[in-house]
């Protein structure tokens, strides 16, 4: 039976052996990307540069990532 994209969660998805990636863009600080990415409980984290005002926050466990990128203006 087929089913709705919008109705599975994302744990089935990773259960049907997909790589789920999620991507947000715009946020204001790090502080708040990694707030963000506390969501997902049980996830590791780690903060790049990748280049003078933007980095990215990643969170990821598995086959699954999110990346909130940051633009921080001095």
């Amino acid at each position: 039976m087929q089913k709705n994209y919008r109705d599975f969660t994302i744990g089935e998805l990773l259960d049907l052996g997909l790589e789920v990636q999620l991507y947000k863009h715009g946020l204001l600080s790090v502080e708040e990307a990694k707030k963000q990415n506390l969501m997902f409980e049980g996830t590791k984290q780690s903060t790049k540069n990748l280049r003078g005002d933007v980095k990215v926050v990643h969170a990821w466990k598995g086959k699954f990532k999110c990346s909130a990128f940051v633009v921080e203006h001095s």
